[in-house]
Formats: C-alpha cells, structure tokens, sequence
C-alpha cells in the first residue's frame, strides 16, 4: 500500500465468505474510493470486476487484490472469466 499511497487505489481483501457477501463489502469501497456510482444489485465479482475495467476506461486507479487464491474456495470460474474480461478490455483501460 505504501507505494501506491499516493494514488487513487481500489484495495479489495478476498476473506472467505460468499461472492454475493463480498461484492456487498467491494461496492461502498470501490464507490467511496473512486468517488463513482457502482450499482447495489452487483451480486457476482465478475460483473464488478468488468465494471471496474469499465470505470478503468475512463479515469485511472490501481487494483488490488489481497488474498487473491481465496477466490478458488468462492467461485473457481472468477480466475478464467476475469482473464477473459481483462482481454477485452486491456487496451483501453
């Protein structure tokens, strides 16, 4: 966290509870930090995670993940589908 101190950081802990029980945490975080609407109803950390990149597109912020491997016991699929939402939106956010 140190060397991002001074940059708009988005800083998301991965404990274990469920995926719907962890977007309810992410989103007042996400919106409080980035100072962005990110709608309540967001229930699957893929669908945040795309808005994020989405919100990436338009102003920059740094991601961080903490205890990332956690999301193997949530749900397996999140590692392949945020690959895939990265790879369409890598080149604009």
């Amino acid at each position: 966290m140190k060397s991002v101190e001074n940059e708009p950081t988005v800083y998301l802990f991965a404990g274990r509870k469920t995926e719907a029980a962890l977007c309810s945490e992410y989103i007042p975080l996400i919106s409080a930090t980035l100072n962005v609407f990110v709608p309540s109803e967001i229930s699957s950390f893929s669908n945040l995670f795309r808005y994020l990149m989405e919100i990436g597109a338009q102003k920059s912020f740094n991601l961080i993940i903490d205890e990332f491997q956690e999301f193997f016991n949530i749900n397996e699929t999140i590692y392949s589908d945020m690959q895939n939402i990265w790879y369409q939106y890598r080149r604009r956010t």
